[in-house]
């Protein structure tokens, strides 16, 4: 890093957060966490959805889940 001049440095130290803010600040972090994993969570359940529909059906069907395993497999780099 370039060497800045003493005025233009920030020294954390230096640095007051009311407490109010620094509540409303931690509670705005752990909401956006919150809404992450609800995504994350969502996108899971769809793909378990996903993995039992196609599982299922596989076994109705004769040699259904030899081409499932064959689908599952990727190709190629």
């Amino acid at each position: 890093m370039a060497s800045q001049p003493d005025e233009h440095r920030v020294r954390f130290s230096e640095i007051r957060i009311p407490p109010e803010e620094a509540v409303a600040i931690a509670v705005a972090v752990l909401e956006l966490l919150e809404a992450a994993w609800r995504r994350k969570r969502a996108a899971l359940d769809a793909q378990l959805f996903h993995a039992r529909r196609d599982f299922s059906a596989a076994l109705l069907q004769k040699g259904g889940v030899r081409d499932l395993l064959r689908r599952s497999v990727k190709r190629g780099p």
